[in-house]
């Protein structure tokens, strides 16, 4: 009466082959996608390095992921499909990576 798993029965020929909320979970999530802090270096002290500009930056992507209650790897990953059946099904992709560039702008 009060089972968290279905029941489990080998004779059971037909609650398998009909769609079931079971395994469905709140995918909402709040994502840091992209982030880039720079700095471009002043044209007064440009001039002694015969340098027209200069720019220093960091970036990152996918730093940050909230999701209250989703055990999978990534809330985002799967979140379309080609069929209404198949429409946000994880599949257990793999996870968004996250990535830290450096960087640097000159013009001579």
């Amino acid at each position: 009466k009060d089972a968290k798993l279905p029941k489990l029965d080998l004779n059971d020929t037909y609650s398998n082959k009909y769609a079931s909320d079971y395994f469905v979970e709140d995918a909402t999530y709040i994502r840091l996608k992209q982030l880039q802090l720079g700095y471009t270096i002043p044209r007064a002290l440009l001039d002694r390095v015969k340098l027209t500009s200069l720019r220093v930056y960091v970036q990152g992507e996918n730093l940050w992921t909230w999701a209250k209650e989703f055990s999978g790897l990534d809330p985002g990953v799967g979140i379309s499909g080609d069929t209404d059946l198949s429409m946000g099904i994880s599949g257990g992709g793999t996870p968004t990576p996250r990535q830290i560039l450096f960087g640097v702008n000159l013009a001579f």
